[in-house]
């Protein structure tokens, strides 16, 4: 769950989710609840550690959910259904989700592309600046 949200607000949701433990913090997090309609630094965030990504349909996700990154739901009604919710535990059909949020989070980088970029802000910043004695 995002910290952001209210305690109160998660616990007055008829969620069908039994033996579930909530939390805020990502490291112990299954899965992120992300319950805005826009893309998020927590968001990415649990992305790029592996962590499925259930959120709410919007067009801010578009080009999540056509690389199969992340899961929709429809509503929140839609995590009230057990069925449902059972299909989001099961982990055979989130890996290729984790798999493809990985890539996406991870897409043109790697360390030496990160000393490149950080160097290229160092030359910049050092051909810009000049000392007078």
């Amino acid at each position: 769950m995002d910290k952001d949200l209210p305690e109160e607000y998660i616990k007055s949701l008829p969620l069908a989710l039994t033996d579930i433990r909530f939390t805020t913090s990502l490291s112990e997090a299954a899965f992120y609840l992300h319950l805005w309609q826009t893309i998020t630094p927590k968001m990415l965030e649990a992305m790029a550690l592996g962590i499925p990504v259930v959120t709410l349909k919007s067009s801010d996700f578009d080009i999540f959910l056509e690389k199969g990154a992340i899961i929709i739901i429809e509503n929140l009604n839609s995590l009230m259904q057990p069925d449902i919710v059972q299909q989001i535990l099961e982990f055979d059909k989130t890996q290729q989700v984790i798999e493809n949020a990985l890539s996406i989070a991870t897409e043109g980088h790697s360390p030496d592309k990160f000393v490149q970029l950080w160097n290229d802000v160092f030359n910049y910043a050092r051909n810009s600046f000049y000392l007078r004695g």
